[in-house]
């Protein structure tokens, strides 16, 4: 579960569901106990793209798939 934090508050955010909606990307979440999608346009998912294209997101990517091995197989071990 994602958190979000703001000056409003602490909230949790679950993300359920991402759907394709004519030209549009819709992200289908529970935001503290409100149902809430968001919609993303074509520039604001380039926007989001571009943002993420900076060395320490990059670094990040590269490195994610043995960090979700190792959590996966650390919660295996405890069972």
């Amino acid at each position: 579960m994602a958190q979000m934090v703001s000056p409003a508050g602490d909230m949790e955010v679950t993300f359920l569901r991402v759907d394709g909606l004519k030209n549009k990307i819709v992200v289908v979440s529970k935001f503290g106990v409100w149902d809430s999608k968001i919609y993303l346009s074509p520039d604001e998912i380039a926007h989001i793209i571009r943002l993420m294209l900076k060395p320490s997101v990059l670094l990040f990517l590269l490195i994610f798939p043995f960090l979700f091995i190792g959590s996966w197989l650390f919660r295996r071990e405890k069972t």
